[in-house]
């Protein structure tokens, strides 16, 4: 089969931070009412990395591609505190951090229909399709995901 086409590496990545202040309120009434309040200020850090090559011909494009990702939550010790009524007894934990990875790999595809040209319409949108198989967190579980994008 002969190639009419081009070929290209492609690699992208995001980077994301979220910073999320947290703050509760409950009224105890085991003695009396009591009231206890925390705050806490949460963090989340996130990258995303992917690659892939791009085969085109005929006006069909297949990508095979590979992503990477990793997400951490940092969250601070939590500790409430009586702002009304005696000192009740509280709840407390330390702080702690989760990091998720999770990879993906599949085709990514692209056609393009041929073009009509008339009085009124001049072209047509390209028809894409990706299918990803995704790992999660839970090694061992992968699932196969259609992926549609919006035209």
């Amino acid at each position: 089969m002969r190639s009419s086409g081009t070929t290209s590496v492609s690699l992208t990545g995001a980077l994301a931070y979220g910073r999320q202040e947290i703050t509760t309120d409950r009224t105890a009434t085991v003695a009396g009412v009591v009231r206890l309040r925390a705050e806490s200020k949460a963090n989340a850090w996130s990258g995303r990395i992917e690659g892939g090559y791009r085969f085109v011909a005929q006006g069909f494009g297949w990508t095979p591609y590979a992503a990477g990702q990793l997400t951490t939550f940092d969250l601070p010790a939590y500790a409430e505190q009586a702002i009304l009524g005696s000192n009740h007894p509280q709840r407390t934990w330390p702080s702690h951090r989760r990091v998720l990875c999770d990879d993906e790999r599949g085709p990514d595809c692209a056609a393009a229909p041929p073009r009509r040209t008339t009085s009124t319409r001049t072209a047509a949108s390209p028809l894409r399709s990706r299918h990803c198989r995704a790992h999660g967190p839970a090694r061992g579980s992968y699932v196969l995901v259609p992926i549609i994008p919006n035209p």
